[in-house]
């Protein structure tokens, strides 16, 4: 029989205390938070276990805060900071292409990146440089095809009185401008990442992110976007949620599976 989702995670978090720092993040890391978690402090478990797992941990994972930021009206706007903050450290250079670091995406963080990464409009990238390919590019139930409950997301209390949160919420409409320039640039990513993996939650009750959406390749080979580079792996989180009590951030199995491919590729 499969294992329950509880198994999985009591077994990610023996994985995860038999690590005993052994085993070095090889990159810098980067975590890039979702729409309304501009304070990154939902990243929280994911730190606490790379402090007690990993140890270069607090000197080379860094959180993208948002919170000092003026109000960005989409992703595409949050793609300019996130590319100005990578980009500061690890420019584009055609001579050396890839720059030593991983970036890890939550939500609407994975389309941040997307964003930094790819030119979404004729003027994204007329401020702010190009940035260094990433080794790793992994996303954790990002709505790459938008989220059907939107309008109800609106009316969230996180939302309100939050006109920037609102125009956030908007471009996550499936078939929002934003959306389609998204999912018609995807094949730029060839150039931008080493490895692409994109997991998602298997556990929700009501539907928040989709599969066909938080997998980026659900309506369309991988190969038939860029070949065989980069590697794409999409996965399934069982159990797990988008957010709440049983968040996928906060799983257990989820984070093992994480650390396992920023450690060891696998």
């Amino acid at each position: 029989m499969p294992k329950t989702p509880s198994e999985l995670r009591d077994d990610g978090r023996n994985w995860l205390a038999a690590l005993g720092k052994r085993y070095p993040l090889q990159r810098r890391l980067y975590l890039v938070p979702g729409i309304c978690n501009e304070d990154s402090l939902m990243w929280d478990t994911i730190w606490n276990w790379g402090s007690q797992s990993i140890p270069n941990w607090s000197t080379y994972a860094e959180r993208v805060n948002f919170e000092h930021l003026t109000a960005k009206a989409t992703f595409i706007d949050f793609g300019d900071y996130v590319r100005g903050v990578i980009g500061a450290r690890y420019p584009w250079d055609p001579a050396h292409p890839v720059g030593e670091y991983d970036i890890v995406g939550y939500s609407m963080g994975g389309l941040d990146t997307f964003a930094a990464m790819v030119p979404l409009g004729a003027s994204t990238f007329a401020t702010v440089a190009r940035m260094a390919k990433a080794f790793n590019f992994i996303t954790l139930d990002t709505p790459f095809n938008g989220v059907p409950n939107w309008q109800i997301r609106r009316g969230f209390p996180d939302m309100s009185g939050r006109p920037d949160r609102q125009s956030q919420c908007d471009a996550l409409a499936p078939g929002s401008p934003q959306l389609s320039a998204l999912r018609a640039a995807r094949n730029q990513l060839a150039g931008n990442a080493e490895r692409i993996v994109c997991y998602s939650a298997g556990g929700d009750s009501l539907v928040q992110v989709p599969y066909s959406s938080s997998n980026l390749c659900a309506d369309i080979p991988s190969a038939s976007l860029w070949g065989a580079a980069p590697s794409y792996k999409s996965l399934l989180i069982p159990g797990a949620s988008h957010a709440g009590e049983s968040a996928i951030f906060d799983n257990e199995y989820l984070i093992a599976s994480l650390f396992g491919q920023l450690l060891f590729g696998r």
